[in-house]
């Protein structure tokens, strides 16, 4: 993505495409067919100085971080961004930061592999508010083990955590 070029004074004069200004250091990068001053390669939100990888966007360069925080994927619990580093958890066709993967009575973070229940699309809870809902709601026990899980409310249905 980057390709550093010494500056030959016999070349034709060129512009920065990051500030405007006539470049007339002995290097120049050269990203994505643009040449730049070496001290323009910056991120266009942190502007922290880009020397190995960068990303590029409405004619914007960002770093790692910023790119995938303002243009990634986007947490289904926070709608922060999620970075190519974070741990993450999903559910159904969602994506959560770790710690946003919670139930949403209790607060309790959801574990891999753990039995939760989804409510309203984008929120869980976890199987000890399930059923403790479930007993409020419909008047019975945890000990009544032989009403069928289909009479609990149609909003609320079981799913798995995957990794």
């Amino acid at each position: 993505m980057f390709a550093k070029e010494e500056f030959d004074a016999g070349c034709p004069s060129t512009t920065c495409y990051g500030c405007g200004k006539l470049i007339l250091d002995r290097y120049l990068l050269a990203v994505l067919d643009k040449n730049w001053h070496v001290s323009c390669v910056r991120c266009h939100h942190c502007r922290e100085t880009l020397d190995t990888k960068c990303f590029f966007r409405d004619g914007n360069i960002y770093c790692r971080e910023d790119f995938y925080r303002l243009y990634g994927p986007r947490c289904a619990g926070c709608l922060e961004g999620i970075s190519p580093t974070d741990l993450v958890r999903r559910a159904r066709d969602k994506t959560f930061h770790l710690a946003c993967f919670t139930c949403a009575i209790c607060r309790k973070q959801l574990s891999t592999g753990e039995e939760l229940f989804v409510l309203d699309r984008d929120r869980f809870i976890c199987k000890d508010d399930f059923h403790n809902l479930r007993s409020q709601d419909f008047g019975f026990s945890d000990e009544e083990e032989e009403m069928d899980e289909k009479a609990c409310s149609p909003s609320l249905t079981p799913s798995c955590v995957t990794p």
